[in-house]
């Protein structure tokens, strides 16, 4: 969870092993029967490979198997792994918290286990787009 070191080879130790920060939280389950719901109110500015204009250069991604909403703080919340994204779900859409998003899967660069990757990226002191702990957001919605 959060921005813990990962051994990328599945590994617990990290003695000759590739290791990467993780920057969101991993939420584990049955694939294709977890539904997946908003923490938050926003903006739908990517739904799989579509993204909504003005959105370039941020950390707003497109990719088959996830969406990024874009709350009234200017945080964007991603949502990641995704087998399914709600039919009902449209760019460019203002959603509500519990809103649904999709179902749980294992798509993408999820290590072939189904769990939802989800996090908060937000423009820091900086100026740079950083990580914001996710985890009060989660346990909300």
């Amino acid at each position: 969870m959060a921005n813990e070191p990962v051994f990328v080879d599945a590994g617990e130790g990290p003695a000759n092993r590739t290791t990467y920060y993780h920057n969101g939280l991993d939420f584990g389950g049955v694939e294709g029967r977890v539904k997946v719901v908003s923490a938050t109110e926003g903006i739908v500015v990517v739904r799989g490979t579509e993204r909504a204009s003005g959105h370039e250069g941020t950390p707003a991604a497109p990719r088959c198997d996830v969406v990024y909403v874009l709350d009234d703080r200017g945080w964007y919340i991603r949502y990641s792994h995704l087998q399914k994204i709600d039919d009902d779900l449209r760019l460019g859409a203002r959603i509500r918290m519990g809103d649904a998003i999709g179902m749980l899967g294992k798509e993408g660069g999820s290590g072939g286990w189904s769990h939802l990757h989800f996090d908060i990226s937000s423009r820091q002191p900086s100026g740079k787009w950083g990580t914001e702990e996710g985890y009060a957001f989660s346990l909300e919605a």
